[in-house]
């Protein structure tokens, strides 16, 4: 089992539309071929054990083959592994639904792409995910809570708080430019804004 790459699709792609932002974890499973079918019943099971099903629409896990050839047991750990990230990002609070897993035309390989909100947290995610999974191929008991926590804590460090976004929405609608600086301070350019009264004004009505 081989993780290849982890990227973060930010727009409209050939995947989804809507929801278009998406990562797209890519991995050969290529070695588990033989995988049978009571050694993937128990780890699905143990899957539902560690993380509380969430229920997410049937019809938003999606499965696409662009080989004829029969995998069906690897078909299926590759859709564990999608199903997981989205568990996971759910169980962190993240209003996600969507998950699709494409078997590529190279054998063994797959494409798993799940819908994020926060990219950073999304390819953490779909690491932790992929590592789950691993584990439990190898009879390795995942400390899921110490899981969680990584994502939990990734998430609380790059989320914005309700008032710094009210000024980018505010400072984006009036071409005010902004300097990201580091540990979330930001620099706004208030010379180039014709009355800063006015952009405390609008800052205070949208408050209201």
């Amino acid at each position: 089992m081989k993780q290849i790459s982890i990227q973060a699709l930010r727009g409209p792609n050939i995947h989804s539309i809507n929801p278009y932002q998406l990562i797209h974890l890519r991995i050969d499973l290529s070695e588990h071929s033989e995988l049978s079918i009571e050694a993937l019943a128990i780890i699905e099971k143990q899957l539902t054990e560690i993380l509380t099903p969430v229920n997410p629409k049937l019809d938003a896990i999606r499965f696409q083959s662009q080989l004829d050839q029969a995998s069906d047991n690897i078909d299926k750990l590759a859709l564990c592994i999608g199903s997981t990230a989205l568990k996971l990002e759910q169980e962190i609070g993240e209003q996600v639904q969507f998950v699709k897993v494409l078997k590529t035309l190279e054998p063994g390989v797959y494409a798993v792409l799940f819908e994020y909100k926060n990219e950073k947290v999304g390819k953490l995610t779909a690491q932790i995910a992929f590592e789950l999974v691993e584990n439990l191929l190898h009879n390795k008991e995942p400390n899921i809570e110490d899981k969680l926590n990584q994502i939990r804590s990734l998430k609380s460090s790059v989320e914005i708080h309700s008032s710094l976004r009210l000024l980018l929405d505010e400072a984006d609608r009036q071409n005010i430019p902004i300097i990201p600086l580091y540990e979330k301070r930001i620099f706004f350019n208030l010379d180039m804004v014709r009355t800063r009264s006015e952009f405390r004004k609008r800052l205070v009505i949208k408050r209201i």
